[in-house]
């Protein structure tokens, strides 16, 4: 086994220092965070940690308990429905991503972080309603390309969908 090479003990000092500074000025602004903020109190960085847990649930039950106030049972039914089936999804990814690699394939993230919530507006009608709007933009711009093509060749131009010879 190699020997480590040291490094001069001052630059070690230095970057603990620098670790412990960063850890914190963390802790700090974790603390400022906290809804039983006082800045006349410290607190130490075990009750920073409990405090910022607690918050962290209290919000989720908050969330939680917002989303299905709005919601009728059916709605919520196929909430927690979804809910389910995106955890039994996220479980299997997980074990298949172990899987490649215990077998030394490399995963590339290609997904976003996930661990942000996706905002949801719980206005189901308006999805057809968007992508019929999506499908006519796309379809604009189908025309609106053939048209410029149409003029870049000197062709003519077109007129319900149909190319008219204007020489």
């Amino acid at each position: 086994m190699p020997k480590k090479i040291p490094y001069p003990s001052s630059k070690v000092k230095e970057w603990e220092r620098d670790r412990r500074e960063r850890l914190n000025i963390s802790f700090r602004e974790l603390g400022s965070l906290l809804p039983s903020y006082n800045p006349a109190s410290t607190l130490s960085k075990i009750e920073i940690l409990q405090g910022a847990v607690k918050y962290i649930k209290d919000l989720h039950n908050e969330n939680k308990t917002l989303l299905e106030k709005g919601l009728n049972k059916s709605t919520a039914k196929q909430l927690n429905q979804l809910r389910k089936r995106v955890d039994e999804l996220s479980r299997r990814a997980q074990q298949l991503a172990n899987l490649l690699r215990e077998a030394g394939i490399t995963i590339p993230n290609v997904l976003p972080d996930t661990d942000e919530p996706i905002k949801w507006d719980s206005k189901t009608q308006n999805a057809s309603v968007l992508h019929e709007k999506a499908k006519k933009k796309t379809s604009e711009a189908g025309t609106l390309c053939s048209e410029q093509k149409i003029k870049s060749l000197g062709a003519g131009k077109v007129i319900d969908n149909k190319v008219v010879d204007t020489s």
